[in-house]
């Protein structure tokens, strides 16, 4: 019920916890928070579940997972960092681990987003949000042919993908490949409208077109 009706989906999940929902129904309540608005107020519920130590691994990692994003929305990157953290501590998966890189990026460590993801990189098959992540975290630690390696990666995995396409207008913007950007951020604006992607790369193209000193 949570995309469709998030109130309704946070009554239920009170009535559940009153009829012994325990974590589930803590999930559900909080995943409703962050969807009518308050992602603190859901990171905080989510956060307090994945630490019950009773739970096993598995869900304590899910959940922290999940606090980490609502925090991230909460503009809260140190206690993203936190529960990403114990996610990728509680359970090996790849996704909690790119979870902590996205966390680390947010609280502007991109040194710590690579070393996270560095170790999935290794060799095939390569994920393209990783790729993503990683290039993006090479441009922030200044290296840009590193990060451009990455991001054609990813394009070439995924050649429509919104993000991919963002961060390689990016790179390429900050190498002098004005005509690059301006092709890729149209490109997202064309395939993915009214999007939050659609709108960074409106925002980035109007930069672009007011000239160096706006930029």
């Amino acid at each position: 019920m949570i995309a469709d009706d998030p109130d309704g989906a946070q009554e239920r999940a009170e009535d559940w916890a009153r009829h012994g929902g325990a974590d589930s129904a803590a999930r559900c309540g909080a995943l409703a928070d962050v969807a009518l608005g308050d992602p603190e107020a859901g990171a905080r519920a989510l956060d307090a579940a994945s630490h019950e130590a009773a739970l096993p691994a598995p869900r304590r990692a899910l959940l922290a997972a999940e606090a980490s994003r609502a925090w991230l929305l909460a503009s809260r990157p140190d206690r993203a960092l936190e529960s990403s953290g114990l996610a990728a501590t509680l359970d090996r998966s790849p996704d909690y681990r790119i979870d902590h890189a996205r966390a680390a990026l947010a609280a502007h460590q991109p040194e710590l987003a690579i070393a996270d993801l560095s170790p999935l990189l290794t060799g095939p098959p390569l994920r393209a949000d990783a790729l993503i992540v990683r290039a993006t975290a090479l441009r922030e630690a200044g290296a840009f042919e590193r990060a451009r390696a990455d991001i054609d990666a990813a394009c070439q995995l995924r050649p429509d993908d919104p993000d991919a396409l963002l961060e390689r207008g990016i790179l390429r913007e900050r190498t002098g490949d004005l005509d690059g950007a301006r092709d890729d951020w149209s490109r997202v604006i064309a395939a993915s409208p009214d999007t939050h992607e659609a709108d960074l790369a409106q925002q980035d193209l109007a930069l672009l077109e007011a000239g160096p000193e706006a930029r």
